[in-house]
């Protein structure tokens, strides 16, 4: 089995090419329901329940991106670059409570 997360993430990628045919684009449809399942469980379920929704919102990533032509490498840098560019930005917090960085 997969030691690390690029592995299982390279299972994960092999076993969506063989079962779906689906544009990124429709997959975001997708994502959003999965988004929407995780918020339900991380508020009203089990540690276990959001975990495994947790699991199915970071398959769909995978796949958009996959299949939008990003590689894992990629990712791994574009997130170094974002991390670099949210720290420098300043964040106020919505009365919603969650954040957003200032213009």
């Amino acid at each position: 089995m997969a030691d690390n997360l690029e592995e299982i993430l390279q299972l994960v990628w092999e076993w969506q090419e063989e079962t779906f045919d689906t544009e990124a684009f429709t997959a975001c449809k997708g994502l959003h329901g999965e988004i929407d399942e995780l918020a339900f469980e991380v508020k009203y379920g089990t540690l276990p329940e959001s975990l495994l929704e947790a699991a199915d919102c970071f398959m769909y990533l995978n796949y958009i991106c996959r299949k939008s032509g990003m590689t894992i490498e990629e990712i791994k840098q574009y997130l170094l670059i974002k991390l670099d560019i949210n720290k420098e930005r300043e964040w106020t917090k919505k009365s919603n409570g969650c954040y957003q960085h200032k213009e």
